[in-house]
Parts: structure tokens; sequence; C-alpha cells
């Protein structure tokens, strides 16, 4: 169950409007990926208005703003990984701020409404966190029919997070945001139904909201969806249909999704002939599904496969879809280059080029049978060439390429 609450950058959008309206010499800061980004941010939040009103506005890059005063700006060091617009550290009458925004909300519609109670509830530079006007904001762009706070109020009830725990609050909460629109609502009311621990179970219901909320792009929906069909909760069982809604979920970003594909179809994929499973196993690798991807890699591996040997090097060797193991990496290799893989040879050259005693970290009873430790980086770079690899971009291409 999701909660709904990103709403970063509208409410630090919301908090420049209000401090350039509240302090006439006090400035906003689109701090964005470029000077232009910047600037379109800046006419966002009306600091062309400003400006012609007297107000100091300034726009820096980000690379700008780093080293302005020669130390790390705190705010800029709270949101460097999302680039989002952020204030500056200008001295602000924050008593003054919290009043504003307090007043502002008598106006606001309920969109902003629900902004303005995040800024209550998580607390900004400038502002406090105070629950009790985050709650009472929140209440009131509920009544205010805005969906995503009916959504959020729901959750809260269901958690019972500043509220008592009620079930039956949050499905009315939740189901009327729904048939207001809002997608998140549909996932969350697809999944209370299907729970079915605090309210009736009803899967058919469930599959409905959940495939309104799937169709809306919302990833969990997907995988949720997915095990109705994979068990034959609701809708006609079909596992091809639950691989294909798995598959949708993990390309969306769910991680999870990946072991709820594998425990639904792992058993075919071991009917694969190898170079299915790497060619299968690659789509899923280069894509959001790298843990499927060692999988089926290992099962061709299993198979004889040199070059899935080469790509489960590659995937320990990066820690992608597996955990990082530098000496795993050197085995799956060596492996794949005594196999005769010339991307794998060329590689394992490359590694005896800046460690030459790289191959000594491969236990014995991992050495491919009937081989030795060749330790001769001019042997591997002559076999690798051989066959048209003699650079590492042409190794890692061939490598990754889907067939």
């Amino acid at each position: 169950m999701t909660c709904g609450m990103s709403r970063r950058c509208p409410i630090l959008v919301l908090l420049a409007a209000v401090i350039a309206a509240l302090m006439p010499r006090t400035y906003a800061v689109g701090v964005c990926q470029n000077a232009q980004a910047a600037h379109d941010w800046g006419g966002k939040v009306g600091t062309r208005r400003a400006v012609s009103e007297g107000h100091q506005i300034q726009l820096f890059d980000l690379q700008q703003l780093d080293n302005r005063h020669g130390t790390p700006c705190p705010y800029w060091a709270a949101h460097k990984k999302s680039g989002t617009p952020i204030l500056t550290h200008s001295p602000i009458d924050t008593d003054s701020l919290r009043r504003a925004l307090i007043a502002r909300a008598d106006t606001a519609d309920a969109a902003e409404v629900f902004r303005l109670s995040a800024v209550f509830e998580r607390g900004v530079p400038g502002v406090a966190a105070d629950s009790t006007v985050a709650m009472q904001l929140l209440q009131r762009a509920a009544d205010m029919k805005s969906p995503a706070a009916l959504n959020y109020l729901g959750f809260k009830y269901y958690r019972g997070e500043g509220v008592p725990r009620d079930a039956r609050r949050a499905l009315t909460l939740i189901e009327e945001a729904a048939q207001l629109g809002d997608v998140r609502s549909y996932n969350n009311l697809g999944w209370l139904l299907a729970e079915g621990e605090l309210v009736e179970r009803d899967y058919a219901k469930a599959a409905y909201w959940l495939r309104r909320a799937s169709d809306g792009g919302v990833a969990t929906a997907s995988a949720m969806l997915g095990d109705l069909y994979a068990r034959g909760e609701g809708v006609p069982c079909d596992t091809l249909r639950a691989d294909s809604l798995y598959t949708l979920a993990i390309d969306r970003g769910l991680a999870d999704a990946q072991l709820k594909l594998l425990a639904l179809r792992g058993g075919n994929y071991r009917q694969l002939s190898p170079g299915e499973a790497v060619r299968l196993g690659l789509r899923h690798y280069l894509r959001r599904g790298p843990t499927v991807g060692v999988f089926l890699f290992s099962i061709a591996a299993e198979k004889g496969d040199a070059r899935a040997e080469a790509l489960l090097g590659d995937a320990c060797s990066r820690g992608i879809g597996t955990a990082y193991d530098h000496t795993l990496s050197i085995i799956h290799f060596y492996r794949a280059a005594t196999a005769g893989y010339a991307p794998a040879q060329f590689v394992v050259a490359e590694m005896l080029d800046m460690f030459p005693d790289a191959l000594q970290q491969i236990p014995d009873d991992a050495l491919p049978p009937g081989t030795q430790r060749n330790g001769s980086q001019q042997y591997w770079y002559e076999q690798a060439a051989a066959a048209g690899i003699t650079d590492a971009q042409t190794a890692a291409e061939t490598m990754l390429e889907l067939q």
C-alpha cells in the first residue's frame, strides 16, 4: 500500500512563492541541472514578476552553488542527488513564514492545501514540523475533495497514524479517491480488497482496481495483479498473463517482482536451451531485471555455454543481479576464456596486464577440468584477436549484444 506523498518539487515551489511575497529582499534560487533549467524554474515561481517589483532574484547552476561560500550549502547537500529546486539559506523570519503558510490555506485550492499539509508534516528549512497543523490541513484538503488527500488520509486511518486505526474509514476514503480518478488509490483499494486483513476480501473487485492502477503505470499494481493471475483468484488462472505483468512491473522498476517471476517461471526456464536462456537473460539483464538475467545465465552456464560464463563474470564484477565478488568474476571469465569465448579471452588478457598474478586467486577445484592457469596475457590477446576482438569496447559490445 502506497501513501502517495511524492510532493517535494511542488512544495518547494510553493515555499519560494510564499517567501517572495513575505520579504521584499528575500530571494529564491532555482537549483537545476543547468542555468537554462534554473531560469525556466524561476519563471514558474514568479521570479520574473518579482524582479520587476524590486525583489533580488538569483539563479545559480548546481556547481556554482556548491562552492558559493567556500563551504557546502546545507540545503544543497540535502538535495544534491535530486537537482530539484531548493531555497537559499537567506535569513528569514520563520514565525512570519509559518503564519503566512497557514493563512495561505484559507484561499488555496484543494491541491495546494494538500501540499501545505506536507510542509507541516515533514518540516522544511524555516518551518518546523507540526503534526497537528499537518493533520488539520490534510483533513481540510480531503473535505475539499482532493483525490490525493483522500487517499493519504485513508492511508493514515489504515495505519493509525495521527488518527485512531479504522480500516472501514480507510476503505471509504480510498474508495472516494479512486472514484475521483486517483491512480494511487486504485492501487491501494485493490491491495485492501485482495489482502482482506481488516476489510472483506473480494478478489474480483481487487483485480478490477489493480488493473486500472496497472494501466495507469503503477508498478506494484502490475505485480499484485500478476499474483492474482498466477493463483487464479478473482480472474482465470493464466501464467502467461502473470509473466507479462511481472515483467511489466520489473520494467517499471519494482525489483521485488523479479523474485515473483522466478517463482512462477523458474522451472520452465530450466527447460530452455543454453542459447534461449542467454537471449532471454540478456533482455532482463540489460533492462531492470538483472536478478532474472543472472538466474538464466546460470542455467546456460551449467549446460556448458561459454558466453553465459562470461556474462556471469560481468555480473559478479559489477555486483549487478548478484553480490559483487571479484574472485568469482575471475573464475567465470577464465572458464569462458578456456572454452574459447573471445570476449572473455580479451578480458582475461587485460586483467593479466594489470594484475599478473590475478589467476592465482582461482582455487584449484574451480579450474575448468583438464586446464591449468595460463598467466600469459600475450597468449590471451592473440586468441581474442584471432576471433576479431582487439579492444575492450568490442569485447563488451559482443558479450552484451542482443541476438
